[in-house]
C-alpha cells in the first residue's frame, strides 16, 4: 500500500475484512491495528458500519470486484 493508504488505515475507528487470513488483513494486524471480521459483507452492511464510525474495508481481490467503491 502507499503511505497515504497506510495513514488512512491507521486513522480510522475500525478496520474491517471478510477474513482475518487475507494477506492485507494480516499485514494491517501485524502493524498493530485491530481488524474486525465482517463475514458476508454487502454494500448495505458496509454502509451500516460506516454510519456508526469511520471504517476501512480491507477487501480481497474478489470482494473488490464485487462491491461498489
Amino acid at each position: 500500500m502507499s503511505w497515504a493508504a497506510w495513514q488512512t488505515v491507521a486513522s480510522v475507528d475500525r478496520r474491517l475484512a471478510g477474513d482475518q487470513g487475507l494477506p492485507l488483513a494480516r499485514a494491517v494486524s501485524a502493524a498493530g491495528h485491530r481488524v474486525d471480521v465482517l463475514a458476508e459483507a454487502t454494500g448495505p452492511s458496509l454502509l451500516s458500519a460506516a454510519r456508526e464510525s469511520t471504517v476501512v474495508w480491507l477487501a480481497s481481490d474478489a470482494e473488490a470486484e464485487r462491491l461498489p467503491t
